[in-house]
């Protein structure tokens, strides 16, 4: 049988830099591999990749820009996204599925600490943050063991804000980034308010290239210092930069509410994400409700 696995890997690292081959070849892979994957859900993925590629789908354009303006370590961090989770981490969900009588979830969120170095309007971490109690090095290194025994590639950190503890967790020597390094065939996506990327971090993050930062923003200028305070938008601003300089791969995560609906689902915004080397964005909807004498924010 045709080493499929192997193949992809292959495509996408050594046609690094080759937009038009690398595009070529994946469909070469996706026209024969459908009928050789080994599981359904292998068949139907490459089937799905084929389809993409003859309707000429906004998903091929991802692809383009990620061989374009990305680096070496991330093109390998998509191939270990794929490869170790979507491949063989399905074949291990699929066996977990078999044992235990239910199919295990494809990622999970591990937040390490509740502090922030901000404090937006809405959000728990300014209030209590930083009394509560954080997760050590050793208690996430077992949450990723665990989950990676039934096929788990890909984890999500949240917060409070987990660039403070990017160089060291408390309690040790190690940090976020340590992690990363020592898990380079997973994929980590990291929600975080890009206030303290600088250009260390960003070059890091880049080098690693298995760790993507969603950066929080609400809007424009205007929005996103109503909600988080004054200047927070320029190093927004300067974040993205840096890391587009860098050619990592980051996106960003747009909260809607009823105070910014109409800037972050226009054209403009969605163009400046792009223009500053966005990705992609995670939406959500920020909801309260009022109690007496405390501020709604919905």
């Amino acid at each position: 049988m045709l080493k499929i696995k192997e193949q992809l890997v292959n495509t996408v690292v050594n046609l690094a830099g080759d937009e038009e081959k690398l595009i070529g070849r994946l469909g070469t892979i996706a026209r024969i591999g459908k009928y050789l994957a080994p599981t359904h859900g292998h068949r139907k993925q490459l089937s799905q990749l084929q389809w993409a590629m003859d309707h000429d789908h906004p998903a091929i354009e991802l692809i383009r820009r990620i061989v374009r303006d990305t680096n070496r370590s991330t093109l390998q961090g998509f191939v270990n996204l794929f490869v170790n989770h979507a491949w063989d981490g399905y074949r291990q969900r699929r066996r977990f599925e078999k044992e235990h009588g239910l199919f295990p979830p494809s990622f999970v969120v591990i937040s390490p600490l509740a502090a922030c170095n901000l404090h937006c309007v809405g959000c728990y971490a300014g209030a209590y943050g930083h009394r509560e109690p954080n997760l050590t090095y050793e208690d996430m290194e077992k949450i990723i063991e665990e989950v990676r025994e039934w096929g788990c590639r890909f984890i999500t950190i949240s917060g409070g804000e987990p660039t403070l503890y990017w160089d060291r967790i408390p309690g040790g020597d190690r940090g976020i980034r340590d992690l990363c390094d020592q898990y380079d065939d997973m994929v980590f996506l990291m929600y975080t308010n890009g206030t303290l990327i600088d250009e260390q971090m960003a070059s890091e993050m880049a080098e690693l290239g298995n760790i993507t930062p969603a950066i929080s923003i609400e809007g424009f200028r205007a929005e996103t210092d109503a909600r988080r305070g004054e200047g927070v938008f320029n190093k927004v601003m300067n974040a993205m930069d840096t890391l587009h300089e860098k050619e990592a791969f980051f996106g960003a995560s747009v909260t809607y509410t009823t105070k910014n609906v109409d800037v972050v689902g226009s054209d403009e915004f969605v163009e400046m994400l792009m223009d500053k080397g966005c990705f992609y964005a995670w939406c959500g909807i920020l909801c309260t409700y009022q109690s007496a004498g405390s501020l709604t924010y919905h």
